[in-house]
């Protein structure tokens, strides 16, 4: 699994620079899967969580900015 994420990673910054704003929506999900995959562990990797959390954040970001979501018009 941590392959597949890893893939999800590199390909959701290829599409940003890419300047696809849909790059910013697969990081985001990529972020809850690193989350998800950290606790599934044995033993569970909370080292990850942080960083994940941070990338969620970060994403979460450019999906309002990109999609501009909130924004009057």
């Amino acid at each position: 699994m941590d392959w597949i994420l890893s893939f999800l990673v590199v390909f959701g910054n290829l599409l940003l620079s890419k300047k696809m704003k849909w790059g910013w929506i697969i990081i985001c999900i990529n972020s809850l899967a690193w989350i998800y995959y950290a606790l599934i562990l044995t033993p569970p990797q909370y080292g990850l969580i942080p960083s994940a959390i941070v990338n969620f954040i970060i994403s979460l970001s450019g999906i309002i900015n990109w999609f501009d979501i909130g924004k009057h018009k």
